[in-house]
């Protein structure tokens, strides 16, 4: 079943609004390496490794040499529809899009919180 076999003939023009995309809750997870030449440190290994990932992370030599995605996890937690304000972040959308005859009028379908 497509999303057009879902609407009846008697459903208004104006409230056909079509699902543009989704919203998403999304964990990346990535293996980084950071190459640090003249590491000054403690007489231990284990000290270098300490300062090494202080000035990785916190220091002027900060860029990564490398970085490549191990990991992602995807859970769609809602659908976003073509009159949604979060549709214009969705970039294959042209631009933004008018709110249905149905929504227009109410606030709390386009705004998070309203004054009432």
């Amino acid at each position: 079943m497509t999303d057009s076999d879902s609407f009846t003939s008697s459903t208004p023009l104006a409230d056909r609004v079509e699902v543009v995309g989704g919203e998403y809750d999304v964990r990346l997870v990535f293996h980084t390496e950071y190459v640090l030449e003249g590491v000054v440190a403690g007489h231990y290994d284990n000290d270098a490794v300490e300062v090494a990932e202080t000035l990785a992370l916190h220091g002027r030599h900060s860029n990564p040499a490398d970085r490549d995605p191990v990991h992602s996890e995807v859970e769609r937690t809602r659908d976003v529809f073509e009159d949604d304000v979060a549709a214009e972040r969705i970039d294959w959308v042209d631009g933004p899009t008018a709110p249905s005859e149905s929504t227009f009028w109410d606030d709390t379908a386009h705004f998070q919180e309203t004054d009432q």
